[in-house]
């Protein structure tokens, strides 16, 4: 490409052992969200316990941030053998952690009010029902949510201006983003996030086709295919609605989404069925899962992706090198929307740096990026609240083997990064929100970028609904690694949809369809 990108580093305490202080070690999975926020949140640690003493003859606490990467069941097997007392971590699959007897009670921590940090709230108190009902085990509390993260489409907005490409009151792509007379958006209320933005299949494929004379419409990461397997996993359970998305975690309840067959036109025809232990494979019949699949075919069928897509050298960041150039650099063929979940514009802080040095408005808080809500296959579903799911299971814990001294001060750091004012520092630092229910206030969003305003903007509007990964479930718990949204479409050798289409173009949509639903039946005849 001929840009060299430069990156800042992060890490931890690079200083000796202070052995007047009691020391803390914190396992920290450095990922997208970077490490700034905790690196400022263990010297405000540090400042705020400098005259405690934790042990005899000790005063103040020296905190340690080992950054890596360790995640999942991985975690699992090597979680002793690491010094870290406390662990932040992703795809933590919470019950596999309690199987093992590897996590410490925090009730304490998580259910005593934050009074001695300034606070009357409890950390308990800023999780929603179903956070508590799975957290809490035999009322036990053993993790605590960290950030959130959902996955869709981002798109230019100073490209979308430019060529005009917002949807104006009669369906037509003739607006910028803030010119009057725009659509409504999926929500129906002008003046909001949403509006002049394609809100049904038909109109973002209209959109694709519209910009594709000057444009690529969409990119996202070769290397990394399970990317594009969580954004189908999104739009699904946007097609699906809450209740239907619940339901594909607790494998109880009706959901009207069930598909039953097709019209003559290949319309997936639907009915209200009863979601039990018997049936639960059927959760992944309901529609949603279908018209994600008619989605990304389409998408593959009329080419509206760059080539690097399918290329396996292309990593998440080169994806977003190459995202952020393309509207920058006038030899590049620009790009429109990036299928990434809502880290990467903080994971591509470097990049931002870097242009901003090489081009005009090119750094971080320059350019206009934004969440674009998930289309719905019709205006049947248009009356419906738009659906967002958590999808990476990222907690924070405390290992059980910890002595009594450190268990107490890694519970405090614990309350410490959990008061509102260092959940809204994260979301600041991060421009993400955090998996707790917490209010930003205006200096917060005063401080963040287009793009971090965007999703909080989609995230906390009355018209959508909020789901976490969580059920009580013990088919769904004892087994959370298999449910994981990135292989819902698994069978055979097709692990990836998109690829499974890209690779294969003679492989029909109700043959892959078909395919993934056996694929779930049989597993769950043998996982009862």
């Amino acid at each position: 490409m001929g840009f060299a990108f430069g990156f800042s580093a992060c890490g931890g305490n690079k200083n000796e052992v202070d052995s007047s202080k009691t020391q803390l070690y914190i396992d920290h999975y450095a990922g997208g969200f970077g490490s700034e926020w905790i690196n400022i949140a263990k010297k405000d640690f540090e400042e705020k316990y400098k005259d405690t003493e934790f042990e005899p003859g000790k005063k103040g606490v020296q905190v340690w941030v080992d950054d890596g990467k360790d995640g999942g069941n991985e975690l699992i097997e090597r979680l002793n053998g690491k010094r870290g007392h406390i662990f932040i971590t992703e795809s933590m699959y919470y019950y596999d952690y309690l199987s093992k007897d590897l996590l410490l009670d925090i009730s304490d921590a998580v259910t005593e009010p934050l009074t001695d940090l300034g606070e009357n709230k409890t950390i308990e108190s800023k999780l929603v029902k179903s956070q508590q009902d799975f957290l809490s085990v035999d009322k036990k509390y053993y993790a605590v949510p960290h950030y959130f993260a959902c996955n869709g489409i981002t798109y230019d907005v100073e490209l979308f201006d430019e060529y005009s490409l917002f949807l104006d009151e009669e369906g037509n792509f003739t607006k910028k983003h803030d010119e009057e007379g725009l659509s409504v958006g999926a929500d129906g209320i002008a003046g909001t996030y949403d509006d002049g933005l394609p809100t049904t299949f038909d109109d973002f494929f209209r959109l694709c086709a519209e910009m594709s004379e000057y444009a690529t419409p969409l990119i996202w990461s070769g290397q990394y295919k399970f990317y594009v397997d969580y954004f189908l996993g999104a739009l699904a359970a946007e097609i699906n609605g809450k209740n239907n998305t619940e339901i594909s975690f607790t494998f109880n309840g009706k959901s009207d989404r069930v598909i039953t067959g097709f019209d003559e036109k290949g319309v997936p025809l639907t009915e209200e069925v009863e979601i039990n232990a018997d049936n639960a494979y059927r959760v992944y019949e309901q529609s949603g899962y279908y018209y994600a699949l008619q989605f990304i075919k389409k998408i593959i069928e009329n080419n509206y992706y760059a080539y690097q897509s399918f290329e396996e050298w292309n990593s998440n960041i080169e994806t977003q090198n190459t995202y952020l150039l393309s509207n920058r650099d006038e030899s590049l063929t620009p790009i429109a929307m990036l299928i990434e979940g809502n880290w990467w514009e903080n994971e591509a802080a470097g990049t931002f740096e870097s242009m901003s040095e090489m081009y005009s408005k090119a750094g971080r808080m320059d350019r206009k990026f934004a969440f674009m809500p998930l289309p719905k296959p019709s205006a049947d579903y248009l009356n419906e609240n738009h659906t967002i799911v958590e999808s990476n299971n990222s907690y924070m814990f405390i290992k059980k083997s910890v002595d009594d001294v450190h268990a107490e001060v890694a519970k405090k750091f614990i309350r410490f990064v959990n008061t509102d004012e260092k959940l809204r520092e994260f979301t600041k630092l991060t421009n993400t929100p955090k998996a707790l229910e917490y209010t930003v206030d205006d200096s917060t969003l005063n401080a963040m970028s287009y793009f971090g305003k965007s999703v909080l903007n989609y995230k906390n509007s009355k018209t959508t609904d909020v789901i976490y990964q969580c059920s009580n479930n013990p088919r769904y718990y004892n087994n959370m690694s298999r449910f994981e949204m990135s292989r819902i479409y698994e069978h055979g050798e097709l692990l990836h949809a998109a690829t499974a289409f890209h690779d294969n173009s003679s492989l029909t949509l109700k043959n892959f369809y078909n395919g993934y639903i056996a694929n779930w039946k049989t597993w769950f005849e043998n996982h009862k």
